[in-house]
């Protein structure tokens, strides 16, 4: 019983989430702090929902983070209230090319960088923000405010989990 209702109120938030999904601004605020430390801020409130914009903009900040040797660490972190960063978008298409192999190929990549970089999560982080949470080097949780999550295991279901496990390993 608690996953069928777990399962609706994920249901009942993605439909509220349709209408404020797309960011009419940047959704990854980077602020350069000093030459070698900068934050990295997902600022598409209410809820942080991965759509187009953030694909682009994440994807455009790890090749920045990559281009500049000065930076060693950087820390990502939400600008919304109640959420870190959220699963994707469901509602609102997304482009095939900016998900899965481009998604997993710049996970790795961020990876594979010689940069920390720092989760600081002060809300709710599900699916695959959870996902981006466990490949940075470090996770600091508010004791009073983070939950991380995966839903789709609740569900049973497991997104394209293959697939997924190949293109991030080459």
């Amino acid at each position: 019983m608690k996953v069928l209702a777990f399962a609706f109120c994920s249901l009942a938030v993605l439909v509220n989430a349709a209408a404020v999904s797309t960011c009419n601004t940047n959704f990854i605020v980077t602020t350069k702090v000093t030459p070698s430390y900068w934050r990295a801020t997902f600022s598409c409130p209410p809820l942080n929902i991965q759509g187009l914009s953030f694909f682009e903009e994440y994807y455009a900040l790890i090749d920045q983070i990559e281009a500049d040797s000065d930076v060693k660490v950087v820390v990502f972190d939400s600008s919304a209230p109640n959420f870190w960063l959220n699963h994707f978008d469901v509602i609102n298409s997304i482009p095939p090319d900016l998900t899965w192999s481009s998604y997993w190929g710049n996970v790795t990549r961020l990876v594979n960088l010689p940069v920390l970089t720092v989760a600081a999560i002060r809300g709710i982080t599900r699916g695959g923000g959870a996902e981006i949470a466990a490949s940075l080097d470090v996770r600091f949780g508010s004791k009073e405010r983070a939950i991380i999550g995966q839903p789709e295991v609740s569900l049973g279901q497991f997104f394209n989990c293959n697939s997924s496990r190949q293109n991030a390993t080459g």
